[in-house]
């Protein structure tokens, strides 16, 4: 290892000299430079090399690359070699310009490329590295580097979609060579026939180019022009030349041996966009029957058939199309039809199908046209019959939340009512069929008068009582007198776990409000106790919940005890509810705090003293605690540990990582509190070794254990 170091130590000789020479790095900080270097090479020489070591020694060599190039600018060096090539007469024996690069320009930056290269040989199969690479290379303008590197990220991950995007869209927008992208993007398809992804990128990567020709065609050719020939636009040879170096030159993968050509490359119309009569380099004012039907949106509409008999079965997918289509304008027109048209024969009775095709209407006309009427009118008259056909809650939902988007796009007041009362209709119309889902009834009740709105809700839980949207919203339109009842049979009818997590937190938090209503306890200690979460509402809230307390003030509200809260908790926290459930931690949480509000630190200690005694946590559970020490400290020791706190917190910050001994951000705050605030350096020091035996992502937790260090 110590041979390998030294002879990339000594290859950085010239580089060292030529900085300290040109005066861009004393010799102090050349010293400097070696010894980092030094510490870094042996770090990435060693028997296992982590990733978080190659990543550090790049980081820190861009760092230095940048500050090498602002001292550059300050000594006024820095003269790119392009345009001192350009301009070699004017710079030639200007004060203060090199016209020939020497070796430190490059040197940093092929140093950097050498460190990925290696790190990606090592780590080859974490597609975030490949990533990282590629954006940083294409930020340096490494071009030729880059269109190598996406080759070799391809061979190893052929079956990653994101690689032959990434590939075919730098061709596409920095290279300006279509047909390379096109190549990239039917062979990914190819080996990834049902990947939507890539189809999608696909079709909208042949939008896109047609709408750059007749953006190109618009400027040579419109108005105004005179008559330029295209090909006076085109690179010279040179630039040919060096594109040609730039692209990526994808060899044959294995994978591909023994598929053939795909459908899509056997088609006429997709092997057409490749030959010399479509070049659009060749384009004059006059187009070729070929040409003229390349900007017809022939070759997205092929790409499209082809799309949906590789993958036949996904509406959303071909919609996905439909989404792009329209964003390139009414010049598509005839694409979107033949979309209409293929979910018109394959799913003729699909609700969702059967929306998009009754709203096709009003595409691409908004409320201001003096088309929106009629438009409107004609959807309208599709979404009835629609729901008379298929009579199913998802197609009166699909009506109902297309009136209710018109609605509050639409600001004429004519349209307005019309909307409102086709609206109200299709809601009563649902109940009548009994085919109303519960968010039915929560826009319906929105739209209505108070009274009119909880006649319409009590209906809704009546028919669909283990809805927790629907008892929510009753009980946010009852009176207060009237809530507990209403949460305790909303906790017993709501199904579904997700559903009685949300009644649940509903309930503890009207709890603990009637609780604070009760023994004065108002919402300010609640405010200062959850500030430290980030939670508490201030500044322009403040007058919004005063006006609501004076509200509730004018109703009769109940008042609980902390005997009665302390039940309802506990009720949540059994088997019966939530116990045991992923939603237990957050339960526990609002308990820890309301424990700490009602009693202190004393009656919190033995309140989770006796829930860890029960059972095993989880890490969730002790980091709570941990938070409630440091608020007590806070509070009541203003900001100084006593023995007793620290001690409390290292035993939960020990049964923490032994709850799960694998999890990064655990080790770390535990470290981080035996660094800043026990002062321990030694157990802080054994606590980094005992979890780098037992975390997953090793990597990760040197990377943030070297961050904490350093902050």
């Amino acid at each position: 290892m110590a041979d390998a170091v030294h002879y990339h130590l000594e290859k950085m000789v010239p580089e060292l000299e030529d900085l300290e020479k040109r005066g861009i790095f004393s010799k102090t900080e050349i010293k400097s430079i070696v010894k980092r270097r030094t510490d870094l090479e042996y770090a990435i020489h060693r028997l296992q090399p982590l990733k978080s070591d190659f990543l550090r020694y790049i980081e820190y060599e861009i760092n230095l690359d940048r500050l090498r190039r602002k001292r550059k600018r300050r000594m006024h060096l820095n003269v790119p070699q392009k345009q001192a090539k350009r301009e070699k007469n004017k710079l030639k024996g200007s004060p203060g310009v090199k016209e020939k690069t020497s070796l430190s320009d490059y040197s940093l930056l092929r140093r950097i490329h050498g460190l990925y290269q290696k790190m990606l040989r090592r780590f080859g199969g974490d597609m975030g590295l490949w990533v990282q690479y590629f954006e940083w290379s294409r930020a340096v303008g490494s071009s030729k580097a880059l269109g190598r590197s996406f080759a070799r990220a391809i061979q190893l991950h052929p079956t990653k979609p994101t690689f032959w995007i990434m590939a075919a869209a730098w061709e596409f927008e920095e290279n300006g060579n279509m047909n390379s992208a096109r190549i990239l993007l039917q062979r990914g398809i190819r080996l990834n026939t049902e990947d939507k992804t890539l189809w999608h990128e696909y079709f909208k990567l042949e939008l896109l180019f047609i709408e750059k020709v007749k953006e190109r065609r618009k400027i040579l050719f419109g108005d105004g022009a005179n008559g330029r020939d295209a090909a006076a636009e085109n690179v010279n040879g040179d630039e040919e030349v060096e594109a040609a170096d730039r692209t990526v030159s994808l060899p044959g993968l294995s994978e591909e041996k023994g598929l053939g050509m795909s459908a899509l490359e056997q088609d006429e119309t997709i092997a057409a966009t490749t030959s010399d009569e479509a070049n659009v380099s060749s384009m004059g004012e006059k187009l070729t029957p070929m040409q003229r039907t390349l900007l017809e949106v022939v070759v997205p509409r092929v790409i499209y058939r082809n799309a949906v008999q590789a993958i036949p079965h996904d509406l959303q997918f071909r919609i996905g199309f439909l989404q792009i289509y329209r964003k390139f304008g009414p010049e598509t027109k005839i694409g979107q039809e033949e979309i209409y048209e293929s979910l018109r024969k394959d799913f003729p009775n699909h609700p969702t199908a059967r929306a998009v095709l009754a709203e096709r209407h009003l595409a691409g006309i908004t409320p201001v046209d003096p088309k929106y009427p009629a438009a409107l009118k004609s959807c309208v008259t599709e979404f009835d019959a629609c729901v008379v056909e298929i009579p199913l809650p998802e197609m009166w939902a699909a009506y109902a939340d297309f009136l209710a988007g018109q609605l509050n796009a639409c600001d004429e007041e004519n349209l307005k009512k019309y909307l409102k009362a086709s609206l109200l209709k299709t809601y009563t119309r649902t109940a009548s069929a009994n085919l109303a889902t519960p968010q039915t009834y929560v826009s319906w009740s929105a739209l209505t008068s108070p009274a009119q709105s909880l006649t319409i809700l009590q209906k809704g839980v009546e028919n669909i009582p283990t809805s927790a949207e629907l008892w929510l919203a009753r009980i946010a339109r009852a009176g207060n007198e009237e809530k507990e009842g209403l949460f305790e049979r909303a906790c017993a009818a709501v199904g579904g776990m997700e559903g009685r997590w949300k009644v649940w937190e509903e309930y503890l938090k009207w709890c603990v409000g009637c609780w604070e209503g009760a023994s004065g306890n108002g919402s300010g200690q609640a405010m200062e106790v959850d500030e430290e979460d980030g939670s508490s509402s201030g500044g322009d809230d403040d007058d919004e919940q005063e006006e609501e307390e004076e509200e509730e003030a004018e109703t009769s509200s109940p008042t609980l005890n902390s005997k009665t809260v302390t039940q309802k908790f506990e009720t949540a926290l059994s088997r019966d509810a939530l116990g045991g459930t992923e939603h237990e931690s957050a339960i526990l949480e609002q308990y820890m705090k309301w424990s700490y509000r009602a009693g202190g630190i004393t009656q919190t200690r033995a309140l989770y003293d006796r829930l860890i005694a029960e059972r095993q946590r989880k890490p969730e559970f002790f980091r709570t605690c941990v938070k409630m020490e440091e608020r007590n400290v806070k509070d009541n020791g203003k900001g100084m540990w006593s023995a007793e706190s620290v001690g409390r917190v290292r035993k939960l910050w020990e049964a923490a990582v032994v709850a799960d001994s694998t999890d990064t951000a655990t080790w770390l705050d535990y470290i981080r509190f035996e660094m800043d605030v026990a002062k321990d350096m030694q157990r802080a020091t054994r606590l980094h070794w005992r979890a780098g035996k037992e975390v997953v992502d090793k990597d990760g937790f040197m990377r943030s254990y070297e961050a904490m260090k350093a902050a």
